[in-house]
């Protein structure tokens, strides 16, 4: 079996995310992405167009007010979709995303 070479475990997390980038020509991008999982320092997620790996993106997700930015570090075709890794930039704020995916894992009473 194949050792895990993360030093932070993923957290599944299934969300929409806004993806936006300016490409080397200057021209404006947004996509909605699925996010597939998250860790302390980044995020997989799945987009129906590729990203250029190595490019800078910034993360939006509405339902919760949350905004960071990335650098993409690779992008995977599956099938008709997009896999693409993300790595946080810098100081990012996990502790308001970890309590996000805690608030999502609480039950809900009906």
């Amino acid at each position: 079996m194949p050792r895990e070479r993360r030093a932070y475990p993923r957290h599944r997390f299934d969300e929409t995310v806004r993806v936006s980038w300016t490409d080397a020509g200057g021209r404006f991008h947004f996509v909605n992405a699925k996010c597939l999982d998250v860790s302390q320092t980044g995020m997989r997620i799945e987009t129906s167009e590729p990203l250029d790996s190595q490019c800078y993106v910034n993360l939006r997700m509405d339902r919760h007010r949350f905004n960071t930015s990335a650098r993409v570090c690779h992008v995977r075709q599956r099938g008709l979709k997009y896999q693409i890794g993300l790595q946080f930039n810098g100081l990012w704020r996990w502790k308001e995303l970890e309590s996000i995916l805690n608030r999502e894992r609480e039950p809900v009473l009906i």
